[in-house]
């Protein structure tokens, strides 16, 4: 989820941003798609999301976890700040798409029945 929203909204990344104006101008375009590098993919932050939903997986599956995994979660969000990765609001939404995407896995199942529909269809080949 994280990588399509990359290829939709261009942003350019923190390290490469001279903050001579408002951080408004780091957002250039909508839908660039794949015509811009890494440089102008921060938003969101796809190592956050992925670390947010895995943290979730993982507290589903060993609730003794459950301040610990969130915890690593947000240390990535933190890395990807400090290394100038991405901006705060890059991380932000990055966990908010990790929430999502786990939610509609854990909570109600639309994935699972996915792949239960796909597996049954190729069985019966």
């Amino acid at each position: 989820m994280a990588d399509l929203l990359k290829l939709c909204i261009l942003r350019i990344r923190p390290c490469q941003f001279n903050f001579d104006g408002p951080v408004w101008t780091t957002f250039n375009q909508w839908f660039p798609l794949f015509g811009i590098g890494s440089s102008g993919q921060s938003f969101p932050s796809a190592h956050t999301a992925t670390a947010v939903g895995l943290a979730a997986a993982l507290t589903w599956l060993y609730p003794r976890g459950r301040l610990l995994f969130p915890l690593f979660a947000m240390l990535v969000g933190c890395q990807r700040i400090a290394s100038g990765a991405h901006f705060l609001s890059d991380v932000l939404v990055g966990a908010a798409a990790g929430c999502v995407v786990a939610q509609l896995v854990l909570q109600f199942g639309v994935l699972p029945e996915c792949f239960d529909h796909w597996e049954a269809r190729w069985r019966s080949k």
